[in-house]
C-alpha cells in the first residue's frame, strides 16, 4: 500500500477517473491537492509528488500513449482540440518549475523519465525527446526506448519508423511486455521493417499471454477471420471479448488505445450468429461514435435493412457518406445510386456520375494507374448499368 503522511495514496489513485481537457502533469496535481487536503500538508510538496507519481507507477495507471497532436481528438483520454484550454494556476506553474529543478538536480535515468514526460506534458516534444534519448543512453532504460519508439511512430518531433523499430524491437527482446504488442504492429504493417505475418503473429501472440488488452483485441478478430495464422475459432473470439478483454478496458478505457476497436469487435462476433443484431448495432454505434470508422458500412446495413430492430434511412445514409468519406469503394457506389433512385435525391446524374468516378479510381487502382482517364469510362459504363437496373431510359 503506498502511504504518504497516513494517507492511502493506492486508494486514492484507484478511483480516480482522468479528465480528458487535463495533462498528465495536471491530472498528479488534481491528486496532489486532494492527498495534501487529507495529510494537511501543502500540495506543492515536492516529497508528495514524487510519492504520488510512484503509485501511478505501481498501478500503470499511465499506458504509453501517442502525442496528443497525432491522435484522434475523440478518441478516449485524448484532449479536444476543439476545447478552450484551461488557464492554468500560477502556482501550478512555480511547482511544476521547482519538480523540473529538482529532477534536474538527481541523477538517473528515473529523473529524466520524468522531466521528459514533465516536457511531454507541455506539449514541448523535441525537449521531451532529447530526455528521452537521455534517459536511455544513461543505462539503457528500457521504458525510455518503448517512449520514444512511440514517438518516432508518431512523427509528432519527426518520422523515424526504422529507429522506431529497433526501439520496440531491442524492448521486445530484453523482455519488456509493452513492446510485444507495437512490435507485432511493425510486422504487420512493415513500419520500419519487412512485412512479415509470422513475425508479427508470434509476437501478438505473446502480447495476448502477457495479458496486454490492446493486443488480444487482434487476437479476437483474427480469430473471427481466420487471418494471421489464427484458426479460426468464433466461439473462442466470443470469450475472449467478452469474458476478458471489455471487462478490463471498461475500467478505465480511456488508457487503452483499441477501446473503439474492441467494441467493433464485440459487435462483429455478436454478428457472426452469436447475438442479435440489435446487441451488435449498439456496440456498433459506441465504436463509431468513438471514430473507429470500420464500422460505418456495417452500420449503414444494420439501418438500411432494418436489422437492427428499426429501419432508419436517414441514419443509414448517415453512415454511409461517412464510409464515403473514408474512400470505402462499395459506399461510393452506393451513394451514386441513391442520388438516382430517390433516396436521397432523384436523377441527379452529375452527383452519381462523381461518386462512380470515385469509386472507379478506388475499385480499379491498377488499371487507372496505367491508363488515365479510364475512370470516367469505367464511371459512363456504371452510371448506364446502374440506370438500366432502375428502369431508367439512358
Amino acid at each position: 500500500m503506498g502511504l504518504f503522511n497516513h494517507v492511502d495514496l493506492t486508494s486514492l489513485v484507484t478511483r480516480q477517473e482522468p479528465r480528458s481537457d487535463l495533462s498528465r502533469s495536471e491530472f498528479i496535481q488534481r491528486i496532489c491537492d486532494e492527498a495534501a487536503t487529507l495529510a494537511r500538508c501543502s500540495p506543492y510538496s515536492t516529497d508528495l509528488y514524487f510519492s504520488v507519481t510512484d503509485e501511478l507507477a505501481a498501478q500503470d495507471f499511465f499506458r504509453v500513449r501517442f502525442p496528443a497532436a497525432t491522435t484522434n481528438a475523440s478518441g478516449p483520454g485524448q484532449p479536444d482540440a476543439t476545447q478552450t484550454p484551461v488557464p492554468e494556476h500560477p502556482d501550478f506553474a512555480v511547482w511544476r518549475e521547482e519538480i523540473k529543478q529538482q529532477l534536474g538536480a538527481v541523477a538517473g535515468s528515473q529523473s529524466l523519465l520524468e522531466l521528459a514526460n514533465l516536457y511531454y506534458d507541455e506539449g514541448n516534444y523535441p525537449v521531451a525527446v532529447q530526455y528521452f534519448h537521455q534517459a536511455a543512453d544513461y543505462d539503457n532504460n528500457l521504458t525510455a526506448y518503448l517512449s520514444l519508439g512511440y514517438l518516432y511512430t508518431s512523427g509528432v518531433v519527426k518520422k523515424d519508423l526504422d529507429y522506431a523499430f529497433k526501439c520496440f524491437e531491442y524492448v521486445a527482446r530484453c523482455g519488456l511486455p509493452e513492446a510485444y504488442f507495437p512490435l507485432a504492429l511493425a510486422y504487420m504493417f512493415g513500419d520500419g521493417v519487412t512485412k512479415d505475418t509470422g513475425q508479427a503473429a508470434a509476437w501478438l501472440k505473446k502480447a495476448h499471454e502477457a495479458g496486454d488488452p490492446d493486443a488480444s483485441v487482434w487476437v479476437v478478430e483474427c480469430l473471427v477471420d481466420g487471418t494471421l495464422h489464427f484458426v479460426k475459432n468464433v466461439p473462442l473470439a466470443h470469450d475472449l471479448i467478452f469474458n476478458q478483454v471489455l471487462p478490463v478496458m471498461q475500467q478505465r478505457p480511456w488508457n487503452y488505445a483499441m477501446y473503439p476497436r474492441a467494441l467493433f469487435c464485440a459487435g462483429y462476433v455478436l454478428d457472426q450468429g452469436y447475438g442479435a443484431p440489435a446487441q451488435a448495432l449498439a456496440y456498433y454505434e459506441q465504436a463509431a461514435q468513438l471514430g473507429f470508422s470500420r464500422t460505418y458500412p456495417r452500420l449503414y446495413v444494420l439501418y438500411i435493412d432494418g436489422l437492427g430492430g428499426r429501419q432508419d434511412t436517414q441514419r443509414a445514409v448517415h453512415y454511409l457518406r461517412l464510409a464515403a468519406a473514408q474512400n470505402d469503394p462499395t459506399a461510393l457506389y452506393n451513394l451514386a445510386r441513391f442520388y438516382l433512385d430517390g433516396t436521397i435525391e432523384r436523377l441527379n446524374r452529375e452527383k452519381a456520375f462523381a461518386y462512380l468516378v470515385e469509386h472507379a479510381l478506388l475499385q480499379y487502382a491498377d488499371a487507372c494507374r496505367k491508363q488515365p482517364g479510364l475512370e470516367r469510362g469505367l464511371a459512363n459504363y456504371l452510371l448506364a448499368q446502374m440506370l438500366e437496373q432502375l428502369g431508367i431510359d439512358t
